[in-house]
């Protein structure tokens, strides 16, 4: 059994300034009244909960970024100026979309290093995103029909569900961190259109503030606030992965195609099993994960990045390919060290990252990815498909 971890207020005043985040979100976050619910990956606390003290870290970085005068303005004011910049975004956009798809293309391509010809990648600007969506999800579902061997199959589906659900945020939020446009890559959007770098950090600053202030979203199959989705296809021997990505404005696109490529190496985390890996893919991939993700995803990818230290990038995909990789116990009792912040957590993540650098060899990166074509068949933001689950 992991051991338990307890943050106390002393240590979370320490870790946390007290910019704190409206009264009703606090309020679900300390009653683990989210789509977390009370996940036992999470550290224990004294006073306030984790995803309490993640959010206001969250919200205060958000607020400490943005420009001075955009968080003093009132909710519904901060949405109207979010669809005006919304739509002059895309005007601009609309006369350079190669230019700016051809730029994320390289972005992604630099940040990543992926070998030539390991994966097929596509990203497009769009402003309709909703009409290259297929089967997504808006909320959890439940496996009815499923039939399970023992009480302790159900038991363990069940903590690969609060795994997945941490896999999912982290992904979410390392999109979210390193979408935040590149210095170096700046001038190259400023050369596209001098107006749009400063119109893209007030989107960004505004979605930001608007995600942690407004507490009235109402997610369902007719109202899935979607801006952006990617696709990440594994299909066939033979075959390269596919991840195609969409998004009303640059950021968005950027984000998705970051997002793609992490779900992409989190693919080895799901068991072998295809009704397994639907049940769990039915409870945690959805839209309004997603929005709980985006709240809590930046600072939870922020405390995993500070553990991991100063990594160069490349060793990304095999290090998330193979902390996904990690038994349920194995996950539970790193990330909980790690969120907790312990000494424990320091070494812990310390021997897994010299291994995987010690590891590393991006021909067997890339054999590893073809391996898995031959097994499993994911569509990260879609019901899988019977003929799809068949390829698994």
């Amino acid at each position: 059994m992991p051991k338990k971890i307890f943050i106390t207020e002393e240590m979370a005043d320490k870790l946390f300034k007290h910019n704190d985040v409206n009264e009703e979100l606090a309020k679900k976050l300390d009653d683990h009244e989210t789509f977390f619910g009370d996940n036992p990956i999470f550290p224990p606390t004294e006073g306030l909960s984790f995803e309490h003290m993640l959010a206001m870290r969250g919200y205060e970085s958000v607020r400490d970024t943005a420009d001075e005068d955009i968080p003093q303005l009132p909710l519904n004011e901060k949405k109207i100026l979010l669809q005006n910049i919304t739509v002059k975004c895309q005007e601009l956009e609309e006369k350079n979309s190669r230019a700016l798809e051809k730029l994320c293309f390289n972005i992604i391509n630099k940040m990543f290093a992926i070998p030539n010809g390991a994966i097929t990648f596509k990203c497009h600007l769009s402003k309709d995103v909703s009409s290259h969506e297929r089967n997504l999800r808006a909320k959890p579902e439940d496996s009815p029909g499923m039939e399970y061997d023992s009480v302790k199959e159900l038991k363990n589906l069940r903590s690969e569900v609060n795994k997945r659900q941490i896999i999912n945020a982290l992904t979410m939020g390392a999109a979210l961190q390193y979408s935040k446009l590149p210095k170096r890559f700046i001038g190259d959007v400023y050369e596209i259109d001098s107006e749009l770098p400063k119109l893209y950090k007030q989107y960004s600053s505004l979605n930001s503030l608007i995600l942690y202030e407004d507490t009235t979203h109402e997610i369902d199959e007719h109202n899935k606030y979607q801006a952006g989705m990617v696709d990440v296809r594994i299909s066939g021997p033979g075959k390269r992965p596919l991840i195609e990505s969409f998004g009303t404005v640059f950021p968005v696109m950027l984000c998705e195609s970051i997002r793609g490529f992490m779900e992409l190496f989190s693919t080895h985390g799901l068991p072998e099993k295809k009704e397994s890996a639907e049940y769990i893919m039915k409870k945690t991939d959805c839209v309004e994960g997603e929005m709980w993700n985006m709240i809590l995803g930046p600072e939870m990818w922020n405390i995993f990045s500070e553990s991991v230290g100063d990594l160069d990038i490349k060793y990304l995909p095999l290090l998330f390919t193979r902390l996904s990789e990690l038994s349920v116990d194995e996950f539970t009792e790193i990330m909980q060290e790690v969120f907790g912040r312990t000494r424990s957590g320091k070494e812990m993540m310390k021997e897994f990252v010299e291994s995987v650098v010690d590891e590393i060899d991006y021909e067997d990166f890339e054999d590893s990815l073809g391996m898995k074509n031959l097994q499993k068949n994911m569509i990260s933001d879609e019901y899988l498909t019977p003929e799809e689950l068949d390829l698994i």
